[in-house]
């Protein structure tokens, strides 16, 4: 597939060849959403709970005889018809973890790339330089770029150079920056332009997308689920503290980034423990 390549004003610079195995695969619906389901599941911290009537305080005694008062019988002010009593089939901690083989995960993505690329919302970059590291110099050229809309900007990787870019989209609540090797179904299809591409990157790594990007690890290999114990329960609603599961070859960057894409929020410290399988 044949597309153009445009520079930061909006130009068309020269043209780029996508790979067909990537950008004109089979689209299956159906795999899609199994993806994006099992993403915003796996997202999910697990971490609700409510107390039952064994937890609560109080309620040692009964609070009346059994017979002989008229009324109805009780064993306990903290049963579940009380006030203030325990609650019954009410959410504990549990995993909402959903398993889906890495190479299902592949070609929902190839899928979702295959759509984008169809309908026109891939545009590429030649490259990413800004004048100043200004938010609205970037809103400008996003407009010329992709137009109305929320916008998925997609940078080769976690290098200096791409710093500015970042700083100039923080403050557009349209826009997202986001690595490529950790391009994902929930970010790819979450944002789309009303009229224009929505999805743009350098050109030199889209076009090898397929051989290399495809076949790194995403945020939810490296984040594989949240562990729920009751010392992890206490950490998070005491101590602001969250304990997961992660890849055993994952480094500490990369464990941070993918909770930082995946969450949305800036880690502040990380700590890893080796657990014995």
């Amino acid at each position: 597939m044949e597309v153009d390549v445009f520079n930061m004003k909006g130009k068309k610079v020269s043209k780029a060849e996508l790979p067909a195995a990537i950008f004109e695969a089979p689209v299956k619906v159906d795999l899609m959403h199994q993806a994006y389901v099992r993403q915003m599941a796996n997202s999910r911290l697990g971490t609700h709970s409510t107390k039952g009537r064994s937890e609560v305080s109080g309620g040692g005694r009964k609070p009346w005889r059994q017979k002989g008062t008229g009324r109805a019988r009780q064993g306990s002010i903290r049963a579940a018809q009380w006030v203030g009593g325990g609650k019954i089939f009410t959410p504990k901690p549990r995993s909402y973890d959903k398993a889906m083989p890495k190479k299902m995960r592949r070609a929902a993505l190839r899928s979702a790339l295959s759509v984008k690329a169809s309908e026109g919302q891939i545009v590429l970059v030649d490259e990413f330089k800004l004048d100043e590291a200004k938010t609205r110099n970037m809103a400008e050229a996003l407009r010329s770029l992709a137009g109305e809309g929320n916008v998925l900007v997609l940078i080769p990787e976690n290098a200096p150079e791409y710093a500015d870019v970042k700083r100039a989209c923080a403050n557009i609540g349209d826009a997202k920056t986001l690595n490529a090797s950790y391009l994902n179904i929930r970010d790819l299809l979450g944002h789309k332009s009303c009229d224009a591409g929505c999805c743009f990157g350098c050109h030199r790594e889209l076009s090898r997308i397929g051989r290399n990007e495809i076949m790194k690890k995403t945020v939810f290999d490296i984040i594989r689920r949240p562990i729920i114990t009751e010392k992890s329960n206490y950490q998070s609603s005491m101590l602001n503290q969250y304990v997961f599961e992660v890849d055993a070859k994952a480094s500490k960057t990369e464990i941070k980034e993918a909770i930082e894409t995946i969450f949305d929020v800036k880690v502040q410290k990380r700590k890893r423990n080796e657990r014995a399988r």
